[in-house]
């Protein structure tokens, strides 16, 4: 479970929670590569920045009573292999794994948001800010209205996002909580909690990593250079 966003700052920004399942492992870290910075596990990737300023966030969707068996956040080290989000968007579909769920990817100029069932793929180019939590917008899969947490994620980071003019905007918004220390809320705790937040800049080609709940702890800041 995790809230996914992207702005358009001076170039675009993108920002992500990560709120692990139980099933999950919790020990993620900074994996430095040539060229390339991720944060990952031994479960996979959940977001990474090239030195092209070339940027990915993803989230997985629940389908049914079951997550897909391949993570969407193992596309991560070959879509950086691209030099512009053009460019990535070609290595999508020669992808395979047919996993479920989100991506938001960018490069200092151009934005996307993937929706991923399967070997079905909607692209929706960015204008200026964009939102995703654990549910499609477009492909009509995924959790009911009863799963209420995806909901009101998406919608206070939607209003929030507006108003987030810098990073620091962006840190405090994912320290939000709206819906109080609850798991409905941005910076989620209880039962299934905020393990990790992170910030992509795309401009200076950063890695902004929090390990731990965002309210709580700081932000480190990783060059790609």
């Amino acid at each position: 479970m995790c809230t996914l966003g992207g702005k358009k700052l001076e170039t675009f920004v993108l920002f992500k929670t990560r709120d692990p399942v139980l099933s999950m492992r919790f020990k993620d870290h900074v994996k430095r590569a040539p060229g390339k910075l991720f944060v990952a596990n031994s479960d996979g990737y959940y977001c990474g920045i090239n030195k092209q300023g070339v940027a990915v966030v993803c989230s997985v969707v629940k389908v049914g009573s079951r997550y897909a068996p391949y993570f969407i956040g193992n596309w991560i080290p070959s879509l950086l292999d691209a030099r512009n989000a053009h460019e990535l968007l070609s290595i999508l579909q020669t992808l395979s794994g047919d996993p479920s769920g989100n991506l938001i990817i960018a490069d200092p100029h151009t934005a996307y948001t993937v929706e991923v069932y399967g070997s079905q793929q909607i692209i929706t180019p960015m204008k200026t800010n964009a939102v995703m939590t654990n549910h499609f917008i477009h492909i009509h899969k995924g959790p009911k209205k009863s799963h209420t947490s995806t909901f009101l994620r998406y919608a206070r980071l939607d209003k929030l996002l507006n108003s987030a003019g810098n990073i620091t905007d962006i840190k405090t918004l994912l320290a939000d909580h709206a819906h109080g220390m609850s798991e409905d809320s941005i910076c989620r705790h209880g039962r299934k909690f905020t393990n990790s937040a992170f910030i992509l800049d795309t401009k200076r080609g950063r890695l902004h990593y929090c390990k731990g709940h965002p309210c709580e702890s700081p932000f480190r800041i990783y060059n790609v250079k």
